[in-house]
């Protein structure tokens, strides 16, 4: 008895997380197996006659016939860079970038001055790929400014052989808790206020 060779399924798979089934005609005269999986990959689907005493494929062989299922990766979109200025005013700044269950960000929160390197982390590199079809970490530049503190002097009087006076000024800019140390030198007629910020 000859059976009908069952006809390939061209099915384009994607991972999902759910089960993906390789579909091939049913009969009684073979058994399929390998034609149910979940993760991505490359499988073989394999189909063999119950009896091959008195059952033959239609090509007059006995062999069980193997079938090529494949489950290609999850393409994911990568997050967008974030071209924001960003100015460092004493509190936590968030650089602002997509979020997804399907990666994670890292380094986003941020809050002195200076570079530092976003990260966006795949979270299942096994069955899930960057649209560009790599999966290695994506990196954004998160650059904190330095904040412009202006000093100003206030205005002072004084008459001939008066003692020189403490110079006075205001600071302008501070942010947050930070503290400014102030030092007002005098030299002769000449006056310099020097500002840290600590």
């Amino acid at each position: 008895w000859r059976v009908n060779i069952p006809q390939a399924d061209t099915t384009n798979f994607v991972y999902d997380g759910t089960p993906k089934t390789y579909v091939l005609g049913q009969s009684a005269f073979y058994v399929i197996e390998g034609n149910v999986q979940t993760l991505a990959g490359s499988y073989t689907v394999t189909v063999s006659l119950t009896n091959t005493e008195d059952f033959e494929w239609e090509d007059g062989t006995v062999a069980a016939k193997t079938y090529s299922f494949k489950i290609n990766k999850l393409l994911v979109k990568a997050p967008a860079a974030n071209n924001m200025s960003y100015v460092y005013n004493g509190l936590v700044q968030d650089y602002t970038i997509a979020k997804s269950s399907y990666f994670t960000i890292t380094g986003d929160k941020q809050m002195n001055a200076g570079s530092y390197t976003v990260k966006a982390i795949l979270n299942d590199t096994a069955n899930c790929e960057w649209e560009d079809h790599t999966v290695a970490e994506k990196t954004y530049s998160f650059v904190i400014n330095k904040r412009v503190i202006t000093v100003i002097a206030n205005s002072t009087q004084m008459s001939v052989n008066d003692q020189l006076p403490t110079p006075t000024f205001v600071v302008q800019g501070v942010q947050g808790s930070d503290n400014v140390i102030a030092e007002a030198n005098i030299v002769a007629s000449y006056r310099s206020v020097n500002v840290a910020v600590a």
